[in-house]
């Protein structure tokens, strides 16, 4: 009965929130060629996990290999505010236990000319944000694991005004063959203020997600996910994908996101392909059906092992 009352009492808190300004929405680009082009909802999948540490982190518990690293190139909404992002990410297996990740991007804007609030045109400037973020993976027992992130993330989107917060993920994982069921939480973290004092709540959410691997031919597999995520300004996110695979040679992955008027993120269609050999990777993926998001553009280079 109490552990009722307190999940009852949880689930009314987050439905009374009223709805607040968000900053580091560039803490939830997905800087991930795969991922991306499934439109997010691969992030349960233990497939890659050379950027779970700005993902899951439990994802690594049931990876099979010893180690996946990538780095990727993103031409983020060309169409609307164009960001030029860079990152680099890995994660190793450290025993049967344990897992560890870690991951770093820089983004640069479109530099742009700043006016007050009297129309008076003031400096040019160019807006950038960075994160650099450590994952943990472990591995609880054979179908159950655990994973935690810590992620630095810092802003500046106008002139003498930038934001910066450390921020918390944690997720649980039940792993069956080629399923795998997350529950977990996103960006948890205090409220964080501007220089002039201004506060803003981080992009925090409550997230589930699954992912389920099948071969249905020789040589031949197909990989579904599904991600959502409840944010606690009123935001709402869900992305379905889907991903065939050659011989673990040949990808073709497609998306959809859709993401309400308080998601960080807008509704998109991801497309995306991807080539491997020899434990080399090539991922492309583009996104698409959104006014703001149109032709973007994430190319990766990778190694697993």
């Amino acid at each position: 009965m109490r552990k009722f009352s307190l999940i009852t009492i949880f689930t009314m808190l987050c439905i009374a929130l009223p709805a607040q300004d968000m900053a580091l929405i560039s803490s939830r680009i997905i800087n991930d060629p795969v991922n991306m082009a499934t439109a997010g909802s691969a992030s349960a999948s233990s497939r890659n996990i050379s950027m779970s540490a700005f993902g899951n982190a439990a994802t690594m518990a049931f990876y099979e290999g010893k180690g996946d690293i990538q780095a990727s190139f993103n031409r983020w909404a060309p169409d609307g505010q164009l960001s030029t992002r860079l990152s680099l990410g890995g994660g190793f297996r450290l025993g049967k236990a344990f897992s560890l990740s870690a991951a770093g991007v820089y983004g640069a804007g479109q530099e742009y000319q700043a006016v007050d609030d009297r129309g008076v045109p003031g400096n040019m400037v160019k807006p950038s944000d960075m994160m650099l973020g450590l994952g943990i993976g472990i591995a609880a027992s054979e179908h159950f694991g655990l994973g935690f992130n810590f992620r630095y993330s810092s802003e500046m989107l106008y002139e003498d005004t930038s934001v910066r917060a450390i921020m918390v993920d944690a997720s649980l994982m039940y792993h069956n063959n080629g399923l795998n069921v997350s529950a977990g939480v996103r960006s948890l973290g205090p409220k964080v203020h501007d220089q002039a004092e201004t506060q803003f709540n981080l992009p925090y959410a409550v997230n589930l997600a699954a992912y389920y691997d099948m071969e249905f031919a020789e040589q031949h597999s197909l990989g579904f996910g599904i991600d959502g995520n409840y944010f606690l300004n009123g935001g709402i996110s869900a992305a379905a994908g889907v991903e065939y695979s050659w011989n673990d040679t040949v990808f073709a992955r497609a998306g959809f996101h859709y993401g309400n008027s308080g998601s960080p993120l807008p509704t998109n269609l991801a497309l995306g392909l991807g080539a491997k050999f020899i434990g080399i990777s090539v991922n492309v993926s583009y996104l698409t059906l959104n006014e703001a998001l149109g032709n973007t553009l994430c190319v990766g280079l990778g190694y697993s092992f």
